[in-house]
């Protein structure tokens, strides 16, 4: 059951993941706690987060970086990264710059290692498949122990921080640099993982998403059909349904509706064109396409636990 301290915890943890710009999507009520704990060692930067819900993440990472990033669950197939079903030894690489999406109807744990590009090195054995850490997002399969040491160095990594922070025992910023590099240079040695390159009807879903969320984001304030982004996916709306699915475990409908609430939401809490008194509840809506707003409201009350005019004057407060 959601509740007002669930909706606190989430908009505190959207508003401070770091290391990627996000739109962050909630799709369902909280299953669990929501959370994000973010540590600096050296150049390296380590992010533990707990999603407490459905969601669809959509994001940019940072352009001089590449993030390493996993989610700590051994229940397979409930977290898809680019249309990926990921299993807890699944890492994510995202490239400097890329568009990426995470998609899942559950909670999960997930830890990410985000690295300047002058740190790391493609392996030699995924450039030997044409593949590199600077030019596309891949997932990379890791054996149970290699998967389970780089996430216990991960995590001792952040217990020295926290002691560190209570002024109780100090740490070696580089010595954690460099074991943290080690770790993962260690895991991707070819014995220990393999790249899960795209087959064809990847690439083409891949082709067919990108083009869909790219006329979805430039459409931000307005309503938009469902034909209309079949035409710009160049597929029909069927395709399209399926590529949605697949991609994002939910129909484009859905989809659009949980996107505007969320974008709603944002606006309502954060957007510095909707301060002062002329900015009624209901214009900052009509912003975002709103414009059956008794309905809004319902759906808004059912996803977040409060009315977009409690959003909006707890905000001026």
């Amino acid at each position: 059951m959601t509740s007002s301290k669930d909706i606190a915890a989430f908009d505190s943890y959207v508003d401070n993941i770091r290391e990627a710009t996000v739109l962050f999507i909630r799709t369902g009520p909280s299953r669990a706690k929501w959370g994000v704990e973010w540590y600096q060692f050296g150049r390296i930067n380590v992010q533990l987060g707990a999603d407490g819900g459905p969601r669809v993440v959509h994001g940019v990472s940072r352009n001089d970086a590449v993030t390493f990033m996993f989610h700590a669950a051994k229940t397979p197939n409930q977290v898809f990264f680019d249309g990926y079903a990921l299993t807890w030894q699944d890492m994510c690489v995202l490239s400097p710059g890329a568009h990426f999406t995470f998609a899942s109807k559950t909670s999960a744990r997930w830890f990410a290692l985000t690295i300047p590009t002058g740190l790391v090195k493609d392996p030699d054995h995924l450039r030997e498949q044409g593949v590199s850490f600077g030019n596309r997002n891949v997932a990379i399969t890791l054996t149970e122990e290699t998967a389970m040491k780089l996430m216990a160095t991960a995590k001792r990594a952040r217990d020295g921080a926290k002691m560190n922070g209570d002024k109780k025992q100090p740490i070696d910023v580089a010595t954690i640099e460099s074991t943290l590099l080690s770790a993962l240079n260690e895991s991707l040695m070819p014995q220990k993982s393999k790249l899960r390159l795209p087959d064809r009807n990847q690439v083409s879903l891949e082709a067919r998403i990108s083009k869909a969320l790219e006329y979805i984001r430039s459409r931000h304030s307005e309503n938009i059909h469902v034909e209309e982004i079949a035409k710009a996916a160049g597929v029909s709306s069927r395709g399209l349904q399926r590529s949605f699915q697949t991609f994002l475990r939910m129909a484009p409908k859905e989809y659009l509706k949980f996107r505007q609430l969320n974008l709603a939401r944002r606006g309502l809490r954060l957007d510095p064109s909707t301060n002062g008194p002329k900015n009624h509840v209901t214009r900052i809506l009509a912003n975002y396409g709103v414009s059956e707003f008794g309905r809004f409201a319902t759906e808004y009350h059912r996803l977040f636990h409060e009315l977009p005019s409690q959003t909006f004057s707890a905000r001026r407060r």
